[in-house]
């Protein structure tokens, strides 16, 4: 129904405080270590959060995580090693191994 993390809206169905609500869907959502008030979103899908710069993320969620222990688990997701795969091209051509089906006429 909603396209971000509506915290809000989550407390009104539950009858949960956002600091209950962020602990129970806790790895599902994240804090976003770039929130300003008005700006941008307080809390972030997991598949937004550990797609993109991942490295990047990492090193911000680690350094925030110093201030303030809520970001320790976004630098847990960051670092596991899925998420720091190094994706580099193959140099092959996929798309010349296509097997295309008869036309018939």
């Amino acid at each position: 129904e909603k396209a971000h993390v509506d915290m809000d809206y989550m407390s009104r169905l539950t009858g949960k405080d956002e600091e209950i609500l962020f602990s129970e869907l806790s790895g599902v959502v994240f804090l976003n270590p770039d929130y300003a008030e008005g700006v941008n979103e307080k809390y972030l899908p997991a598949d937004e959060y550990l797609s993109g710069n991942v490295r990047q993320k990492l090193a911000i969620a680690q350094s925030k995580a110093a201030q303030d222990p809520r970001h320790q688990i976004n630098a847990s997701a960051a670092d596991r090693p899925h998420c720091q795969r190094d994706f580099r091209p193959t140099g092959r051509n996929m798309a010349g191994h296509r097997v295309y089906p008869p036309i018939y006429l």
